[in-house]
């Protein structure tokens, strides 16, 4: 058959969107019968191809699984992957804060806690609002950041930027691809007016992750002019009233930067909100969905 069940997912699943080892981990099963099924690739005669089959059964009992599979229409399968896709993001939503908590600052619980404080501190911040009030509004008008095949080929430069500096990935339990998906998910509800606290809460966690990496720079290296003005001027907008915070914006906005550092006519305003996107999508990207569902699995 060409087409699984995930209980883990709530998905129908195509047999060549899958490796082998998935089929355990996404737990793939026959849709008819529910019982667990593996994956087949068959390579001779060209071209390869992909497929699921039953373990030990009688071959009328597969054969009658396989007639029905087929049975199911495109429009059911979809229907119901768009709704089981629902349930996991408001799942998502509602444990993502502690999440990502743990998983980008919890070296500690009370490193988590101190985090939580600063986090709670500069969302209620006028400088840093007024900057995600900015930051939102270019995401929104940007189509390269709210449309999901652009996202994808974004989320795939992150992983590149990652191993480029001689780093890998994460393992996560889930395929990068699930990753890219969920995470995209995530990130277009987090677009929406009603979305607006997570959103802040991404942004924040974003902003400090950016501001830490270039601390970490400056413990290796002498700073560029440019990377001290930016950890001066985000240090400025979390603890200054709205006045002094729009001076400070104003200032990053009409100060040029270019090549290497940035892209041609860009400005220092631009070049920090870039930074901050690039570290919320690795955010959004790294948290462990899979052992996520596993726990809401076990829950239920």
């Amino acid at each position: 058959m060409k087409t699984g069940y995930s209980m883990l997912l709530g998905e129908y699943i195509n047999a060549k969107s899958i490796s082998y080892t998935d089929c355990k981990s996404f737990q793939i099963v026959c849709p008819i019968c529910r019982e667990p099924i593996f994956k087949v690739e068959r390579n001779e005669p060209p071209p390869t191809i992909h497929y699921l089959s039953h373990y030990e059964a009688s071959k009328s009992f597969a054969d009658d699984c396989e007639l029905r599979v087929k049975s199911i229409s495109t429009q059911d399968q979809d229907k119901e992957n768009n709704v089981s896709r629902g349930q996991k993001l408001e799942y998502f939503l509602s444990v993502l804060r502690e999440e990502v908590l743990k998983r980008e600052f919890g070296t500690s619980q009370e490193n988590v806690e101190k985090v939580r404080q600063v986090i709670n501190r500069m969302m209620s911040a006028p400088g840093v609002q007024i900057f995600r009030d900015i930051f939102h509004k270019h995401q929104l008008s940007n189509h390269e950041m709210n449309k999901p095949e652009n996202l994808s080929i974004i989320f795939d430069e992150y992983v590149k930027d990652i191993e480029k500096v001689g780093g890998s990935f994460p393992i996560t339990g889930f395929v990068i691809a699930t990753q890219k998906r969920i995470a995209t998910d995530i990130w277009l509800h987090l677009l929406s007016a009603k979305a607006m606290g997570n959103f802040t809460f991404l942004f924040c966690c974003g902003y400090l992750t950016f501001s830490a990496r270039i601390e970490q720079v400056q413990r290796e290296r002498s700073l560029y002019q440019f990377e001290r003005d930016f950890l001066v001027a985000l240090e400025r907008l979390i603890r200054v009233g709205r006045q002094n915070a729009e001076n400070v914006l104003h200032v990053l906005g009409t100060t040029p930067i270019g090549p290497p550092h940035a892209i041609s006519g860009s400005n220092y305003i631009a070049k920090v909100a870039s930074e901050i996107c690039h570290e919320v999508f690795g955010i959004l990207l790294r948290l462990p969905y899979f052992d996520m569902l596993v726990r809401l699995s076990k829950a239920r």
